[in-house]
């Protein structure tokens, strides 16, 4: 299955009413294909990357130039199968401490 950036788009815009912080989509290669900050749209995320690599969810708890901020990357599965990874971007150091 593919997620389409249409279909992410409007989860993010979605999320981003009940979430006050950046919501990011990457696809299974951890290309950002939804934001809310629409310049981030199409370009490399190493966070999600990471998270792809390693199945499961990992906090950033600093920036990596353009292609990462803050935050927690979540993988999101579909039968079992990596689709990609859902973002929020600088979510306070003190809740990432507190991920798994």
């Amino acid at each position: 299955m593919e997620l389409k950036p249409k279909l992410a788009q409007s989860i993010v815009d979605h999320m981003m009413t009940q979430i006050p912080y950046n919501i990011n989509i990457m696809n299974k290669k951890g290309y950002i294909i939804a934001s809310g900050n629409k310049s981030r749209i199409n370009t490399l995320h190493v966070g999600a990357v990471d998270a792809i690599k390693q199945r499961k969810t990992l906090p950033m708890d600093q920036q990596y130039g353009n292609h990462g901020q803050p935050g927690v990357n979540m993988p999101l599965k579909f039968k079992n199968e990596i689709i990609g990874v859902v973002g929020i971007t600088e979510l306070p150091v003190i809740l990432i401490k507190l991920l798994p």
